[in-house]
C-alpha cells in the first residue's frame, strides 16, 4: 500500500501533470464561451454537455498520454523497475500496482482539469440547469443521451464527465502496455493520440462501433452511433473491455521481459 501510494504521490508531483490540468480546464472554458457566449439560456448546469468539440475529444488522449502513459518505460530506461524488484515486491504486483496508480493519476487530471474548467464557469454563468427548449421544437441537442439533457442537464453533464475520465483511464493503459515493450518514454506517450487520431481514418463506416474516438466525442458522434437504449453505459462497457486487454497483455508481457 505504501509503494502504491508513493507512486501515485511521485506521479501527481510531476509538472506535466499540472500543466495538463490547466490546458485542460483553460481549453474547455475557450470552447465553451466561444460557442456560447450569447446563449442567455445558457446555465451552470449543462456547460459540459454543451462544450464537446471534436478538438476537445482529442485532448483526452493527449491527456492520458503526457500525463502517465509513459512512467513505465521511464522507469524501465532508469533502472527504476530492477531497485523496486530487488527490494522484494514481485513482477506481477509491480505491475498491478503501475496499472491502478497509471489509471488514477490519469483520471484524476482529467477530473481536476475539468472541475477547475467548472469553477470558473461558475463565475461566469449563472447558476442553475441550462434551460432547453421542448424536445419538439426539432432543437439538437448534445449527449452522451439527449434526452436526460432535455430532463437535467447537470446529470448528462456528471455522466459525460464520468464517461471522460474512464477514457483518459484507459488510453493511459495504452501506453503502459507500449512501455512493456519498449523503454522510449516518447513512443508509449504519443500512442493513444496517434491510435485514436488512426482509428478515426481507418475504421469508418460499420467499424466505427469499435473506434475509440467514437468514445471520446460523446458530445455528437457517440449518441449517433450507439442504439438509443444503450446511451447510458456503451461507452462504459467498451472502455472496460479495452483495458482488460491492455491489462492482460501488459501483465504477460511484462513477466516474460522480466525473467528473460
Amino acid at each position: 500500500m505504501y509503494f502504491f501510494l508513493f507512486e501515485v504521490r511521485r506521479m501527481i508531483i510531476r509538472p506535466r501533470f499540472w500543466v495538463m490540468v490547466i490546458i485542460t480546464s483553460l481549453m474547455f472554458s475557450y470552447e465553451l464561451f466561444m460557442r456560447h457566449a450569447d446563449n442567455r439560456e445558457l446555465r451552470l448546469g449543462g456547460v459540459l454537455s454543451l462544450t464537446g468539440s471534436p478538438l476537445i475529444a482529442l485532448l483526452i488522449p493527449i491527456t492520458s498520454g503526457i500525463v502517465s502513459s509513459g512512467s513505465l518505460a521511464q522507469d524501465r530506461r532508469c533502472g527504476y523497475t530492477i531497485l523496486v524488484l530487488a527490494r522484494g515486491i514481485s513482477r506481477q504486483q509491480y505491475l498491478v500496482i503501475k496499472i491502478f496508480t497509471t489509471i488514477i493519476v490519469s483520471a484524476l487530471a482529467t477530473l481536476f482539469g475539468i472541475l477547475g474548467f467548472l469553477l470558473i464557469s461558475s463565475c461566469i454563468v449563472p447558476w442553475g440547469n441550462t434551460i432547453v427548449a421542448p424536445p419538439q421544437d426539432g432543437r439538437w441537442l448534445p449527449g452522451p443521451v439527449p434526452q436526460l439533457f432535455s430532463r437535467n442537464p447537470l446529470l448528462n453533464d456528471l455522466l459525460c464527465l464520468a464517461m471522460l475520465t474512464v477514457a483518459t483511464s484507459v488510453l493511459s493503459l495504452l501506453g503502459l502496455f507500449i512501455s512493456t515493450i519498449v523503454n522510449n518514454e516518447y513512443i508509449a506517450m504519443v500512442t493513444p493520440f496517434t491510435l485514436t487520431v488512426g482509428s478515426v481514418y481507418l475504421l469508418r463506416g460499420s467499424f466505427e462501433i469499435v473506434s475509440p474516438y467514437s468514445y471520446l466525442e460523446v458530445w455528437n458522434m457517440y449518441r449517433n452511433m450507439v442504439p438509443l437504449d444503450m446511451l447510458f453505459y456503451a461507452a462504459f462497457v467498451y472502455w472496460f473491455v479495452v483495458a482488460c486487454v491492455f491489462c492482460i497483455g501488459s501483465l504477460l508481457i511484462f513477466i516474460w521481459r522480466e525473467s528473460i
